[in-house]
């Protein structure tokens, strides 16, 4: 008798009863027989006739090994479960503990919650995957998983979850802007004697007073387009520790306005070098990409925006109307014509009313709902182009000009004032 594998000498080993007449094999060939063979054919009879106990104790403990590796591989990928939920707990008890109006938000933070588990569920079903999966297919499954835990874990430290559950106000107590045609921020404390600081960051090119910033959620500020040479580029400056990320850009504008909103930077209008346009772009953070919008109903550059229940108030320079975006019909409405002519904006907000600030010009006070309008008084700024980013404080809002002049606007006594030259 002679190994079922044609021109093997090997000694024989195993008798295989799967067929008849039986399988006869060697111990180098009986795993490929196993294999290669229908499977149906070994089940109800299992491989019985083994003449060399020693080569039987090897092949015990040969598969007594792959299922320990198994086994510990299921512990550790439990394990970093674990880890991440733990991780996860900590961050909601963070997230918890700062909100101002935390009854208020019980919907929207159940409503939020439930992204942490649909998220939590997706890993669940690829955990499964891994451990019903053969080894060497569990670990493909397992190097494939680990792009999506890295995102998960991006999305916590960074401006998602935590961003999508924590109601983000558009507060900060710094006012931040560039120095001109240099890679200075320049950083104001509103808390502390508007004190400023100034840093470099690491950038390919010098920036312009004129670059597009908000405020973005974890102590971050977005930054888009660049003046007077349009420029396609956007990143985000931490201020905790000053460290940028740049984002791909596939226009090149300048002068641009833009807004915070639901895990989303919205931009408007802008410059190209040559000209002024309505372009609109959202960029989606969970998701990495641009989005174009509708393009606004005029040409506009400097256009200052607010944000709730879905709809931007936004207006910009090269006209006199004010516009309210809906970002879920993705289309436009004209609230109210100023009939100014052309003239820098502010737009901010309380609890209460929207406010229009035209620079050198009037300061307009609309309803809670922006629809009716009216003037209540001078606003006593110089009349240049506007810098940095528009920043909300303690029912103030902060807004500097071209000359670097920082201004504040007191909400309550509905008067502007300068602070200082930064």
């Amino acid at each position: 008798m002679k190994c079922w594998k044609d021109q093997c000498e090997n000694k024989l080993e195993f008798v295989c009863p799967c067929a008849n007449p039986p399988v006869y094999s060697c111990d180098t060939h009986i795993s490929t027989h196993i294999k290669t063979a229908s499977r149906s054919r070994h089940l109800p009879d299992p491989l019985t006739i083994s003449p060399n106990p020693e080569t039987k104790r090897a092949l015990i403990d040969c598969l007594h090994k792959s299922l320990s590796d198994l086994y510990e591989l299921r512990r550790k990928t439990v394990l970093d479960l674990t880890m991440q939920i733990k991780q996860i707990n900590e961050k909601m008890k963070i997230a918890l503990e700062s909100f101002d109006e935390f009854i208020k938000n019980q919907r929207k933070i159940i409503s939020e919650i439930q992204i942490v588990e649909v998220i939590s569920n997706s890993r669940k079903t690829q955990i499964n995957k891994i451990l019903a999966a053969e080894p060497e297919e569990a670990i493909n499954l397992l190097k494939g998983s680990f792009d999506i835990f890295d995102r998960f874990n991006f999305f916590i430290d960074g401006v998602g979850i935590l961003s999508k559950i924590e109601p983000f106000k558009n507060e900060s107590n710094r006012f931040i802007i560039f120095r001109d045609a240099s890679k200075k921020i320049v950083k104001t404390d509103l808390n502390n004697n508007y004190s400023s600081i100034e840093f470099n960051i690491s950038l390919n090119s010098r920036q312009s007073q004129y670059t597009t910033m908000c405020i973005i959620p974890g102590n971050s500020v977005f930054c888009y387009g660049n003046y007077p040479q349009a420029a396609s580029t956007a990143f985000i400056i931490d201020l905790n520790n000053n460290v940028k990320k740049v984002i791909n850009v596939d226009n090149k504008l300048g002068l641009s306005g833009s807004i915070y909103y639901n895990n989303s930077v919205y931009v408007f209008g802008g410059y190209t070098g040559h000209f002024y346009v309505n372009n609109a772009y959202r960029y989606y953070f969970l998701e990495n990409k641009w989005e174009n919008l509708n393009p606004l109903p005029v040409q506009s550059s400097f256009v200052s925006c607010i944000a709730k229940n879905n709809k931007i108030l936004l207006s910009g320079r090269e006209h006199s109307k004010i516009y309210c975006y809906d970002i879920i019909q993705n289309s436009y409405i004209e609230l109210h014509d100023i009939q100014a002519g052309i003239w820098r904006k502010i737009i901010c907000e309380n609890n209460k009313n929207a406010y229009v600030i035209e620079a050198g010009g009037y300061i307009y006070e609309g309803n809670q709902e922006w629809k009716a309008w009216s003037t209540i008084g001078s606003s006593e700024t110089e009349n240049t182009d506007l810098i940095g980013c528009t920043v909300l404080w303690q029912n103030k809002v902060y807004f500097a000009f071209c000359g670097y002049n920082l201004y504040e606007f007191d909400m309550k006594k509905k008067k502007c004032k300068k602070i200082k030259t930064i």
